[in-house]
């Protein structure tokens, strides 16, 4: 392949140069580009399909496992939240801030977190 790529670029040249006609630098393109074989593109093996169909259907119950520790880690965070809103509303005695402050400290939370799983 390099080497009909070299003489594409040489016959390039040499029509640039005047040295051959248009006619003559189009014939001998075709004749260069006739050698090329044809690609064929093919597709996935079957059996890696199947295999990746296999082993979804493994993890499932391991994502439903995944999912319920997700759902009470979620239930966790929420009645933390709620109980730290309420503390500091009553230390503060305002609920605007207090509910501010909670926020912000989960945000930072949940921002370490995923910095932590980007590494």
């Amino acid at each position: 392949m390099t080497a009909i790529l070299e003489d594409l670029r040489r016959l390039d040249a040499a029509r640039k140069r005047g040295d051959i006609s248009h006619s003559v630098y189009e014939e001998a393109k075709g004749r260069l580009l006739g050698q090329v074989e044809d690609v064929q593109i093919v597709a996935e093996a079957p059996n890696t399909a199947n295999r990746a169909h296999d082993r979804s259907e493994q993890d499932r119950p391991g994502q439903e496992a995944n999912n319920q520790g997700l759902w009470s880690l979620l239930l966790v965070g929420l009645l933390g939240a709620g109980i730290m809103t309420f503390v500091l509303a009553q230390l503060i005695g305002d609920l605007t801030i207090a509910v501010t402050l909670v926020v912000t400290v989960f945000a930072a939370i949940l921002v370490k977190a995923a910095k932590r799983l980007e590494h």
